[in-house]
């Protein structure tokens, strides 16, 4: 039974750290800031990463390869918007 409690509080730390790691995706996240934020071990840490497959350090570069993908497809569809709303719609109904 105190195996079980132990791999859901380990569930619970490491989903508590992955929510923190997203929220702070714009800052830099290190080893430092990691145990610091988690008050766990550098070993502790790479051990709860290991029941997904991944490291602390390759999941923070998951995640802000995510925002910066995110921050792109943003960026194109202002731009997107924006030169189809300088476009007289004359001119566009000709291309519909």
């Amino acid at each position: 039974m105190q195996v079980i409690s132990k791999q859901i509080d380990n569930k619970e730390k490491l989903h508590d750290i992955c929510l923190w790691i997203r929220a702070n995706v714009d800052k830099q996240i290190g080893w430092e800031e990691l145990t610091k934020h988690s008050n766990l071990s550098h070993n502790y840490l790479i051990q709860l990463f290991k029941s997904i497959n991944t490291t602390p350090m390759s999941y923070v570069r998951k995640v802000k390869d995510e925002e910066k993908k995110i921050e792109i497809e943003t960026a194109e569809i202002k731009l997107s918007k924006n030169i189809q709303n300088k476009i007289p719609v004359n001119l566009l109904k000709q291309f519909n």
